[in-house]
């Protein structure tokens, strides 16, 4: 009897703890966060630049008075020199979206320093008294859309927008006195000039503020132009103008973002 009294006490008590157990909640196991790139953000960057062929010149007619006897119709007056590839670095401003899981747009602004320049000798000036000089920049600014796609903390995105840049260049013989003529010339070229810009490159999260970049972008400044000032000495009064023409410029740079507002992450729904 005491068996059987004990073994029912046993069992009452199994049933009476599966019972209780069974009205306790069930835990939900943890949910996973999922990075979200939304936010707006501010950055620095350096790099390089380098003009994308020589710049090409043209001077007017050879074989007038503003030129050597080595100016002839062969050669039609025509010369080139590249622009020489030189450092870069500025700050940016942007916002992004992310629309949906996989897809982010944005709209960014960058601007800062760029600077190449390069001057040749006119090899058809008397004496090589004449140079001729092309710059880019000090400054340039560019306006551009994002579109990327995401994988995790990491985006791959492609931008495109217009620019601008300050374009001047010269033609000038200041040397009067021998063996150099007594022709001068001082023409110049100088203006703010607009282009399309387009490129693209990958940006790495580092965590929910810090990302860093590396990017490529081809600013289209192909363009031609002429160079026009008035001579002197025995040419005085005559019009020089050297037609000119650039074909843009590769720029490759990193940089680091640093995110505001980045708010809650995204939550997976499971």
């Amino acid at each position: 009897m005491n068996k059987l009294a004990i073994a029912s006490l046993a069992c009452m008590a199994l049933a009476t703890s599966s019972a209780f157990a069974a009205d306790l909640p069930v835990k939900a196991p943890p949910v996973a966060a999922v990075f979200s790139w939304t936010g707006c953000y501010v950055g620095a960057y350096g790099g390089g630049a380098e003009g994308a062929r020589y710049v090409n010149a043209v001077d007017p007619t050879a074989g007038t008075r503003f030129y050597s006897a080595n100016a002839t119709i062969a050669n039609a007056g025509a010369f080139s020199y590249p622009l020489a590839a030189n450092y870069m670095g500025g700050g940016t401003l942007g916002c992004n979206w992310q629309a949906g899981s996989l897809v982010v747009l944005g709209a960014e602004a960058e601007g800062g320093y760029l600077n190449l320049k390069r001057s040749a000798v006119d090899p058809y000036s008397n004496g090589g008294d004449t140079t001729s000089t092309t710059r880019i920049g000090n400054w340039y600014g560019a306006a551009t859309g994002r579109i990327g796609f995401v994988a995790d903390t990491l985006l791959l995105y492609f931008k495109g927008g217009i620019g601008a840049a300050t374009l001047a260049s010269s033609v000038v013989d200041t040397c009067a006195t021998a063996p150099c003529s007594t022709n001068t010339l001082n023409a110049t070229y100088t203006q703010t000039r607009s282009f399309g810009v387009i490129g693209g490159g990958f940006e790495k999260a580092l965590n929910a503020n810090w990302s860093i970049k590396a990017e490529y972008l081809w600013l289209a400044l192909s363009t031609r132009y002429q160079v026009c000032g008035a001579g002197g000495g025995s040419v005085a009064g005559l019009n020089f103008c050297s037609q000119h023409s650039i074909d843009g410029i590769h720029t490759a740079k990193v940089g680091l973002n640093y995110r505001f507002n980045w708010g809650s992450p995204v939550v997976a729904s499971y």
